[in-house]
């Protein structure tokens, strides 16, 4: 998400998006994070597959199954870090 916001609204504006990220699923919140310092360093390409592959391991977590479960169940989440 992008938004520019004044001087005077920056902490009150970093801090809640930093509760949204926080109430994600651990595992593919650090998957994410990997797959954006990976693609600092390298070429599109290279980003492009590592970013596949992240996406594809977020699949075999527990998390990823109980985020489905409750979007289905029209529920909250209980991610659990696995």
């Amino acid at each position: 998400m992008n938004k520019v916001v004044s001087a005077g609204e920056l902490m009150e504006s970093v801090m809640g998006m930093a509760l949204k990220i926080q109430s994600r699923a651990l595992v593919a919140v650090q998957l994410c994070k990997a797959a954006v310092n990976e693609g600092l360093d390298t070429d599109l390409k290279t980003a492009t597959a590592y970013e596949a592959e992240v996406f594809g391991l977020c699949f075999a977590t527990s998390d990823q199954k109980e985020g489905m479960a409750a979007f289905v169940e029209k529920r909250k989440t209980h991610f659990i870090g696995k």
